[in-house]
């Protein structure tokens, strides 16, 4: 309590003086240079004073404990035997956030004849995208080192292209990193003639993605029943896993989906399942899977259909070349024909059957049956047609709940025979000619047989 108090009192009273730049000074009470520089072992005291609360901020976050505990203008940094861990630079800054752009900075190194660079203790693995800067703490404990290089662990140099710049108390800084530009790395240096190396630096560039992810549905529709479950996997994947899967209804919230996540041997697979334990009518309209990455989106959509009944409809397919009325179709003995059925079922179809007259109920002529989604498609193909063979041609469906039919009625002319008679010239004989359902010549006398 008593520390929030002094924090708001110092806040109200920097608003209206306005404060000045903290300032950092040494255990002698000298203002601290930009630089500090002191031996492996030696104390280190830092002193940051301010106009209002002040603390610092070292390179490493487990050195703070080495700040003093009292909160007031005057905080100090106290280390008894400093170590090469202790090299970086400390910033005195006010600990409210109305002005936080006010501080000083002094830069700390800690000889040891043993140990030229400093590094952080944790992961020196490094991941970045794809010209994105990466800055590899790679620090000088000697400000008296020399020919400073940046190269590979194998000895190689960097590679071609590589745009680097050193600050000893930063670190290597790669500008636009590139995936060319994987491996392993370290600093080198000398110091009174001596190479001394860092720690290995590991660089994983992540190239950046060009195209959105992929994106699939397996059905462009569904069609389902008020209370029924519905369950819908979409398949989505990137060369990396810097993407995320959404799903969206035209017209109402879903629920949440679950992701299944497999890492391919170039790519990260995740299998989105959306379920909707039962479906209502509202829940009609579109669904739609979406990928994202830097590049874009992607996405695929399927269409509901709640239903309150199960249904089946028929609808026929005939060529328009044919003669029908309706169903009742009218055709010459060795004419071809074919039957088809469109159908729409929920739910689906279990069975379906052509009923054919007597004369092919040895074997059934050619038929093809095509489904896709809730769809279908019969097709019945009668070839040379003769009269045997009119009559009603039937197909039956049925699904779980209901069952319907559809019946064609095939109806053929009979050929009609005509008989031509005529004479020539001043002879007497007699030519004859037999037409079938053909117009014939002029001057003829018909007779139908």
């Amino acid at each position: 309590m008593f520390f929030m108090l002094l924090l708001l009192i110092g806040t109200l009273f920097g608003q209206v003086q306005g404060w000045s730049e903290p300032r950092i000074r040494l255990s002698s009470g000298a203002l601290a240079g930009t630089d500090v520089i002191l031996d492996s072992g030696s104390p280190l005291q830092l002193v940051c004073e301010g106009d209002g609360p002040v603390t610092f901020l070292p390179r490493l976050a487990k050195h703070k404990r080495y700040i003093s505990k009292e909160v007031g203008k005057i905080r100090s940094f106290l280390v008894e035997k400093a170590t090469v861990d202790f090299t970086g630079t400390y910033k005195c800054v006010y600990m409210n956030g109305n002005d936080s752009n006010l501080s000083s900075s002094v830069h700390v190194f800690v000889r040891d004849s043993r140990v030229l660079f400093v590094s952080p203790s944790t992961s020196l693995r490094y991941v970045r995208k794809e010209g994105e800067d990466l800055l590899l703490p790679c620090l000088l404990t000697d400000p008296e080192a020399t020919n400073f290089t940046f190269r590979m662990d194998n000895v190689s140099a960097a590679p071609y292209g590589m745009n680097i710049t050193y600050d000893p108390r930063k670190g290597v800084l790669i500008r636009k990193a590139h995936p060319g530009f994987n491996g392993e790395y370290i600093c080198s240096a000398r110091i009174r003639g001596i190479e001394k190396v860092s720690k290995i630096f590991s660089i994983n560039i992540i190239q950046r993605l060009r195209f959105p992810p992929y994106v699939y549905l397996k059905r462009n529709e569904y069609v389902k029943l008020v209370g029924e479950r519905l369950q819908i996997s979409c398949t989505t994947n990137n060369p990396n896993f810097y993407y995320n899967v959404t799903w969206t209804h035209s017209s109402r919230m879903l629920p949440k989906a679950e992701e299944k996540s497999t890492m391919e041997v170039d790519h990260l697979a995740i299998e989105s399942i959306l379920t909707i334990p039962s479906v209502q009518q509202s829940h009609t309209g579109n669904i739609t899977c979406t990928g994202q990455n830097e590049a874009g989106a992607n996405s695929s959509t399927t269409q509901l259909l709640v239903v309150e009944e199960p249904y089946i409809r028929l609808s026929p397919k005939l060529s328009s070349k044919l003669t029908h009325r309706g169903l009742s179709i009218e055709v010459s003995e060795g004419d071809d024909v074919d039957l088809g059925v469109l159908i729409e079922a929920y739910p689906p179809l279990t069975s379906h059957k052509w009923e054919t007259p007597t004369s092919h109920n040895a074997s059934l002529p050619e038929n093809r049956f095509f489904n896709h989604n809730d769809r279908y498609e019969a097709l019945l193909f009668l070839k040379s047609l003769n009269f045997e063979e009119i009559g009603q041609y039937t197909l039956n469906v049925k699904n779980s709940m209901k069952n319907a039919s559809i019946t064609f009625d095939i109806k053929m002319y009979k050929s009609t025979s005509v008989k031509a008679q005529w004479t020539t010239g001043q002879s007497e004989d007699k030519t004859n000619c037999d037409e079938t359902r053909g117009p014939c010549p002029p001057h003829l006398h018909l007779c139908l047989l």
